[in-house]
């Protein structure tokens, strides 16, 4: 077995679709079929798909995925999913001018009408944990429902196993697989919109406090203008469940017709809920001002001298003494972003996390735990040197560098256009060099200490009946570190739609307005900078289970990402401070679903009145900019 085979099947989930089950509005309120193959599967008015099937089965047949518009195995990508070319070294690639001639004959025999076929590797857009996987894909046009598409593949597997390629996968795809929805608010002329507080009570009923991660609605369809798309119940389910979800979508479908809510389908989906640092196989790429003294909102941040993750400095608050009547400043980001990763559960610090994660942290015990936060994070930093030293390496490896060089060295004649281009590389190179010394410094030094926790909340919920998840932790920056809440915090960004244009606005306290449906909203992160997303007003229900046998439904506040835009947010923009159109304070990012792009936060005045529940502040206010 080769290396990325092994690597990637240690990694791999179970080989499905990321759409567990589907059922569409009743059909007299559809304009239009749904994206899939003819089917005469009608069950009491709405149409229905399994796994990608528009069978309504489980398709899986002798490690084959059957979908409408997709068929492969053993081992397949969620879509959408990228093919990059393999080495030219690959057995594979090698072998490749042998084997096409088969595969072709064997989709000849079929009548399958292909586009392209091409070796690859094969890795999900959506989940980087999913790849690379070595594939035969093969695109074609898919007309009708059969067997031959199944068929073709286990041909092609067959002939790729007696060749001794037992790791490599077939897939065979129509470019319709590859069609991601786009999710929305639920407008408020919806009916479902005023009913859905009643509504999501009951589906709880339905489904139990057990497999499940969020229960959400919005509009969801392929169409960028949301008018197109229908009122979808959407439950997020993991991507590893074993459970069998068809019965709990046809109950949800029969509760929503006896509501008189036809119009709204259900989709149940795999997915993540992401929370915590950013510990996967990316880093982000630090701008050159990351290593400066001052901090700037929306930060690389990680713990003290650990490699493990990063997340995001939301920006700074003022908290007002109860004893001396005076305002401090303190750094804000999520609890889970300053918590110690790869820790022994068994030791005395696992006891001390399993305790936070309960309880949280309060200003004495935050003292003596003395958890210390770097800025940027090591790990950041340390891909950042790594790029610069191959963007050196590889400069200095382009022949016309060499060239140059040489001719200098030897005092020979030197086109005057490639000596300008060799200049141009040597200052590149210099600055680069600069920016690394200057970096370097800053970690050697202790300047990347940004200072120590100083409170945070863990993972406690509110207390009431309308429970929200709390996050948060405050950090004692040096004074020296303290930089300013500038919205963005370098150049400027335009939101065209809006006519407004963010350069270094102040970033000011929560307005008591409340936020109308499709309000947009902004924030500017670690991982994905700025972005620019769209408030949805009914309510996120999630499954909690911070320890077991403590199961509680949370209700939170979420943000949709624009249509043909990207992810309002991704793993490792957790802390970011988001903001209104015009730099108010609206709420502190602290989680989102990877399959859809939603984004979830706490609200300023509940993360307020918490933090000065917790440090025994008299009040709390965004940092007054000096």
């Amino acid at each position: 077995m080769s290396q990325t085979a092994t690597t990637a099947s240690s990694r791999r989930r179970m080989n499905r679709s990321s759409e567990e089950a589907y059922a569409s509005p009743v059909l007299r309120f559809l304009s239009e079929p749904p994206v899939s193959l003819p089917s005469p599967h009608i069950s009491q008015e709405r149409f229905r798909r399994t796994r990608g099937s528009s069978t309504d089965e489980d398709e899986t047949e002798d490690g084959i995925l059957s979908e409408d518009f997709r068929v492969g195995g053993p081992f397949l990508c969620t879509v959408p999913a990228i093919g990059t070319p393999l080495a030219s070294d690959h057995p594979l690639e090698r072998q490749w001018p042998e084997l096409r001639p088969k595969f072709i004959e064997i989709l000849s025999k079929y009548r399958i009408h292909h586009s392209t076929m091409d070796p690859c590797l094969r890795t999900s857009e959506t989940y980087e944990d999913e790849g690379p996987i070595e594939t035969v894909l093969i695109c074609a046009h898919r007309t009708e429902r059969g067997n031959s598409w199944k068929n073709t593949c286990k041909d092609v597997l067959s002939i790729l196993w007696s060749s001794g390629f037992d790791n490599v996968s077939v897939e065979l795809i129509d470019e319709r697989a590859n069609i991601e929805k786009i999710t929305s608010p639920v407008m408020p002329k919806d009916p479902i919109y005023s009913k859905w507080d009643d509504i999501s009570r009951k589906i709880c009923d339905l489904l139990g406090l057990e497999g499940w991660l969020s229960l959400e609605c919005f509009r969801r369809g392929t169409s960028q203008d949301a008018q197109e798309s229908h009122p979808t119940v959407l439950l997020t389910v993991p991507r590893d469940t074993t459970k069998e979800w068809k019965s709990k979508r046809d109950e949800i479908s029969m509760l929503l017709d006896n509501e008189g809510l036809g119009e709204v389908a259900v989709e149940i989906i795999r997915s993540t809920i992401w929370r915590g640092t950013e510990v996967g196989l990316t880093s982000v790429i630090l701008p050159d001002h990351a290593w400066e003294t001052k901090v700037k909102l929306g930060a690389s941040i990680g713990v003290h001298n650990s490699d493990h993750g990063g997340s995001t400095l939301g920006g700074f608050v003022e908290l007002l003494d109860s004893e001396k009547n005076k305002w401090h400043v303190f750094g804000l980001t999520c609890y889970h972003a300053v918590e110690p990763g790869n820790v022994p559960p068994n030791s005395k610090l696992g006891k001390d996390i399993e305790r936070w994660r309960d309880i949280g942290m309060s200003v004495l015990e935050s003292s003596k735990a003395n958890i210390r936060i770097d800025q940027p994070s090591l790990k950041d930093h340390n891909a950042r040197m790594k790029m610069i030293k191959q963007n050196i390496e590889t400069v200095r490896e382009q022949s016309l560098y060499k060239r140059v060089k040489k001719a200098r060295n030897d005092g020979d004649f030197i086109i005057p256009k490639e000596e300008l281009i060799f200049e141009n590389m040597e200052k590149a190179i210099l600055n680069a060099l600069s920016l690394k010394l200057r970096a370097e410094k800053h970690f050697n030094t202790g300047s990347a200490t940004l200072g120590r926790v100083y409170a945070a909340s863990g993972f406690r919920l509110t207390s009431g009946n309308d429970k929200r998840q709390l996050d948060w932790a405050l950090i004692s920056v040096y004074q020296n570190r303290v930089g300013q809440n500038k919205f963005p915090p370098v150049g400027s960004y335009i939101d065209e739609h809006m006519g407004i244009t963010f350069s270094g606005e102040a970033v000011d306290d929560p307005a008591d307005a409340k936020f109308s449906q499709y309000q947009r909203l902004y924030k500017f992160g670690r991982r994905t900078n700025f972005t620019i997303g769209r408030f949805s007003g009914l309510k996120v229900l999630e499954l909690k289970c911070w320890k077991t046998g403590n199961i509680i439904v949370a209700n939170e506040c979420s943000v949709t990402s624009l249509p043909g835009s990207e992810a309002f947010s991704k793993r490792g923009d957790s802390g970011s401070f988001i903001v209104d159109c015009v730099a108010n304070f609206v709420g502190l990012l602290f989680a989102g679903n990877k399959a859809t792009g939603v984004t979830y936060y706490t609200p300023a005045n509940i993360l307020f009145e918490d933090i000065k529940q917790t440090t025994g502040a008299r009040a709390v206010r965004l940092q007054r900019n000096r």
